[in-house]
């Protein structure tokens, strides 16, 4: 009876990893860059229509870890974006495991001419009860 029950414990152990491995849910990786090759530093990588996403590291890279109770086989819109550069979406199979998807995105000229930024503003200040009044114009 004891050497059923070691063989048991010993059989649980050695199973252990293969459960804990199924359990991990799924780890989306990889890196954004530019069409020259540089990478994106900041850019922004999520799972459409959920809260799960990143952002890149300075060399573009990102990871995102999803649970196995969302990771069960469908497929689901993998979007990357950046300031100035045209979005890009990718569609990927979501299973448990690691998915490997890169992106190249390029520049969006338009997009960089729609910023605009000014500079206006008035400030008060009082100096020995007189009023002194600065404006800052374009």
């Amino acid at each position: 009876m004891k050497q059923k029950l070691s063989l048991l414990v010993v059989c649980m152990l050695a199973l252990l990893p293969i459960w804990a491995i199924g359990q991990e849910g799924a780890l989306i990786q990889g890196v954004v860059t530019s069409e020259r090759g540089d990478p994106l530093p900041g850019a922004s990588v999520f799972l459409q229509y959920t809260t799960y996403g990143a952002a890149t590291d300075p060399n573009g890279a990102f990871s995102i870890r999803v649970p196995q109770a969302i990771a069960t086989g469908q497929q689901m819109d993998l979007v990357a974006k950046y300031i100035g550069y045209r979005s890009k979406t990718a569609k990927i199979r979501l299973t448990s495991g690691t998915i490997t998807q890169n992106f190249t995105l390029a520049e969006d000229v338009l997009a960089l001419e729609a910023v605009v930024v000014t500079g206006l503003g008035e400030t008060v200040k009082e100096n020995s009860g007189s009023p002194l009044r600065k404006s800052i114009r374009n």
